[in-house]
């Protein structure tokens, strides 16, 4: 149960890194002549990583995956604490960056160099966080979680399994990615 319960947040984190690099991505085009921004499609995005990594990876990751490395050993307790910083940190940065995104909607003077600072930010920590959990905390879990920590953690995750993963069951998130790819233009999606 250990390598699907490792698997399942390894693929978790694939989806998310492939929807932040097309915000990254769209982002830097935002100014491109004679190719406005597509806002639709930013909109879907930020609704994704709101919906899906904040609301239901990062809880599963602070109260399985942390609470149990962090019961098993105190080795971690640092990095599970910055960790879980950056967790809570997630609503706050996610409403500067769609606050950016509305400015640039609205036309607001100087909104393209704010709201591609903001999804450089954004960008930059979320990688930075996902990279520290997948470096630092996945390696001392194999090492110290038990099976029964392994059960319930690949059932936390698998009970949203992430949609860019998902087993043939189109939920929500499954819809949703579904429809980004849709809506990106070449080389991100399959859209006009």
């Amino acid at each position: 149960m250990k390598t699907a319960a490792i698997q399942v947040i390894r693929d978790e984190h694939r989806s998310i890194f492939a929807v932040i690099h097309a915000l990254e991505y769209l982002a830097e085009g935002v100014d491109a002549p004679g190719r406005p921004p597509d806002f639709r499609l930013l909109h879907a995005i930020l609704y994704y990583i709101r919906e899906y990594p904040e609301r239901l990876h990062h809880p599963a990751e602070d109260r399985e995956l942390f609470a149990r490395v962090r019961a098993r050993t105190a080795e971690a307790n640092a990095l599970i604490a910055g960790l879980e910083a950056e967790h809570a940190r997630g609503e706050a940065r996610l409403h500067a960056l769609t606050t950016a995104l509305n400015r640039l909607e609205a036309g607001v003077l100087g909104s393209t160099a704010a709201f591609k600072e903001a999804v450089r930010t954004f960008a930059h920590e979320y990688l930075a966080h996902m990279r520290r959990e997948e470096r630092e905390l996945l390696p001392l879990a194999e090492r110290t979680l038990e099976a029964s920590d392994w059960t319930a953690i690949h059932g936390a995750f698998a009970a949203h399994r992430d949609p860019g993963f998902a087993d043939g069951s189109a939920g929500e998130f499954d819809r949703l990615l579904q429809r980004i790819a849709g809506i990106a233009a070449p080389p991100l999606g399959f859209g006009e």
